[in-house]
């Protein structure tokens, strides 16, 4: 229950036009314009919340099946990622956007299904308890 409710509280901060509740109540806000300016601090900031989306939702989600957890699938987290992302940024134009065309929008859709997947990837190693995958393939054993 508490992974659930951990889970809801993310998906809130995602989504929540944080960029036009700085812009509004707290414009000289520097820690705002460090993060939400610059675009390689905008990437990493999708790029974690999208990271943290997909491992919660491994946690949140999955069913449980004769006492053993089945995970959340893909397909399952890509619509999780696709509502979550959408709404994000459909209330960031709404409320913030300063960007000429859907461009932006599509690169941001971009790094959070990239980010997605990838924590999805991992989770599923640690879940398994197979760390192989941080091995390069060339090396033997």
């Amino acid at each position: 229950m508490k992974s659930k409710v951990f889970l809801y509280v993310w998906v809130f901060a995602i989504i929540f036009p944080l960029a036009w509740f700085y812009k509004t109540f707290a414009p000289e806000n520097q820690v705002f314009q460090l993060v939400f300016e610059l675009d390689w601090t905008h990437i990493v900031a999708h790029f974690l919340l999208f990271v943290g989306l997909s491992v919660l939702s491994e946690f949140a989600l999955s069913d449980r099946n004769a006492n053993k957890r089945v995970g959340l699938s893909a397909l399952r987290l890509l619509a999780l990622v696709l509502v979550v992302a959408t709404l994000q940024e459909g209330l960031q134009h709404l409320t913030h956007s300063t960007e000429p065309g859907i461009l932006p929008s599509l690169f941001d859709l971009g790094v959070d299904l990239a980010s997605s997947a990838l924590g999805f990837v991992v989770i599923k190693r640690i879940r398994l308890g197979n760390w192989n995958f941080l091995k390069p393939a060339f090396v033997k054993g």
